[in-house]
C-alpha cells in the first residue's frame, strides 16, 4: 500500500505533462525560427545562391517545427480540459496550413533556383575563359609590335604579362619573341581547357538533388497537412484534400454497374459507408439541438 501512494504521489499530474510537452514543442518552434533567420541574412531575392541556401536551411531543420507541432497535439490530447493548450493547438493546426503549402512550393523554386546557378557558373566561368584570351591576345599584339628587346620588355609589363629575366635580355629579338609566343601559346591551351564542355544547362547533373528536394518537400507537405486543421473542423487539412479528391474521382467515375445493370460490391460498400457517415452527422446534430 505504501509503494503504491508514493508511485502516486511522485507521478506528475496530466496537466503538468502535457504543459511540459506543450513546452517543447514551443521551444523546437522557436529554434527552428532561430535557424531560418541565421539563414536569411544578407537577404539577396533574386539571387539563385540565397533561395538555396534559405531553402536547404528550411527542409534540414523542419522535423524541429513538424515534432513541435505533434507535440501540441499530444499535449492538448493529454489534457482536453486545460483551453491554454487548446488554443496553442488550434493557432498552430491553422498556421501549419500555409506551411504545408509553402513547402508543395518550394520544390519548383529550388528547382528553378538551382538551374539559374548551374547556368551562372557556367556563364562565369566562359567569361573568365575569354578575358584571359583577350588578354593573351593582346599580349601577341605587344611582341609583334615590339622592335627592340627593351620595348617588348616594357610591352609585357604594360599588358601584364611575363617578366623577361636578364639572360633572355641577351638574346635577339627574334628569338626572343618566338620564345615568349610558345609560352603564350601553351598557355591559351591550358585556359581553354577550363572551358565547360557544354555552354548550356545539364538539368541531368542536377537530378539527384532536384530528387531529394522533391522527396524532402512532399514528405513535407503531407506532414504538416496531416497536423493542420482549418477553423471548427475535426478533420486534419490532409483528410479534407483526400476526401474531396476521393469524391471528385467516384464523380469521374460514376458508379461501376455489371452488364446487368447491378451496382458492383465496391459501391455498395462505399455507399454503405456514406450513409454510415451521414447518420453519425445526423445523430450528432441531433445531440447538439437536445442540449
Amino acid at each position: 500500500m505504501s509503494s503504491s501512494s508514493e508511485r502516486r504521489d511522485t507521478a506528475l499530474p496530466p496537466s503538468a505533462t502535457a504543459r511540459g510537452l506543450s513546452l517543447a514543442g514551443l521551444v523546437l518552434v522557436v529554434l527552428f525560427l532561430t535557424v531560418l533567420a541565421g539563414s536569411l541574412f544578407p537577404i539577396q531575392l533574386l539571387d539563385p545562391a540565397w533561395q538555396l541556401r534559405v531553402g536547404s536551411a528550411m527542409i534540414n531543420s523542419s522535423p524541429m517545427p513538424l515534432t513541435g507541432l505533434a507535440l501540441l497535439h499530444l499535449a492538448t490530447s493529454l489534457d482536453l480540459r486545460d483551453p491554454q493548450l487548446a488554443a496553442r493547438r488550434q493557432l498552430a493546426a491553422r498556421l501549419a496550413i500555409p506551411v504545408a503549402l509553402g513547402f508543395l512550393l518550394l520544390f519548383p523554386l529550388l528547382t528553378t533556383a538551382a538551374i539559374r546557378q548551374q547556368s551562372e557558373q557556367v556563364t562565369v566561368r566562359n567569361s573568365r575563359v575569354d578575358r584571359a584570351i583577350r588578354q593573351i591576345e593582346g599580349l601577341r599584339q605587344a611582341v609583334r609590335g615590339a622592335n627592340s628587346v627593351d620595348e617588348l620588355s616594357q610591352r609585357l609589363t604594360a599588358a601584364q604579362g611575363p617578366l623577361l629575366e636578364e639572360t633572355d635580355r641577351n638574346q635577339p629579338l627574334p628569338v626572343l619573341k618566338n620564345r615568349v609566343n610558345t609560352a603564350l601559346d601553351r598557355a591559351a591551351v591550358q585556359i581553354e581547357r577550363q572551358r565547360p564542355s557544354r555552354t548550356s544547362v545539364n538539368p541531368w547533373l542536377l537530378l539527384p538533388e532536384i530528387l531529394r528536394s522533391a522527396v524532402a518537400c512532399l514528405a513535407l507537405t503531407v506532414g504538416f497537412a496531416g497536423l493542420a486543421r482549418r477553423p471548427n473542423v475535426e478533420r486534419s487539412f490532409l483528410g479534407e484534400l483526400q476526401n474531396g479528391w476521393q469524391r471528385r474521382f467516384a464523380g469521374k467515375v460514376g458508379p461501376r454497374t455489371s452488364k446487368r445493370g447491378v451496382a458492383l460490391p465496391g459501391d455498395v460498400f462505399a455507399r454503405l459507408a456514406e450513409d454510415d457517415d451521414n447518420q453519425a452527422r445526423n445523430a450528432a446534430a441531433s445531440e447538439r439541438g437536445e442540449g
